[in-house]
């Protein structure tokens, strides 16, 4: 069914029942909706695409009802938002991601001198707090 046969239908619908009555069906299916996606999120069964639908089909009542012609409109701007803070997500993530890896490798590598000397420290250290244990 074509976008224009849909809204058709919806239109038939709203002028049946009103508008303020449709109000509260919108609050009713959107309820029903989260039951679902608590469902959805908690493994149990769920019926979560009857749910979007019967929201769906509801704000398509409001947005007739109320004349909300900028919807669309909104609709692409919100998007276009999301997708652009998305962009700069990534690219702080992969410039976060670049100098991590170039700071791990200006580390220098440890030679066998160096792991003998941690190696010594750490065994000093050790037997340190093993004397203080025995001290207490």
């Amino acid at each position: 069914m074509n976008y224009i046969n849909k809204i058709r239908k919806a239109d038939y619908i709203l002028n049946h029942y009103g508008a303020i009555s449709q109000m509260f069906k919108t609050q009713e299916e959107m309820s029903e909706l989260n039951v679902e996606i608590v469902n959805f999120l908690t493994d149990k069964n769920y019926n979560i695409e009857e749910e979007i639908a019967d929201v769906w089909i509801m704000l398509l009542q409001l947005q007739l009802a109320l004349n909300a012609d900028n919807i669309d409109r909104i609709i692409d701007e919100k998007l276009d938002r999301q997708i652009a803070r998305i962009k700069v997500e990534i690219e702080e993530r992969e410039k976060a991601e670049k100098e991590k890896s170039e700071s791990v490798e200006d580390v220098p590598e440890m030679t066998a001198e160096d792991m003998e000397h941690l190696d010594k420290v750490f065994a000093e250290a050790a037997g340190e707090e093993h004397e203080e244990s025995k001290e207490e």
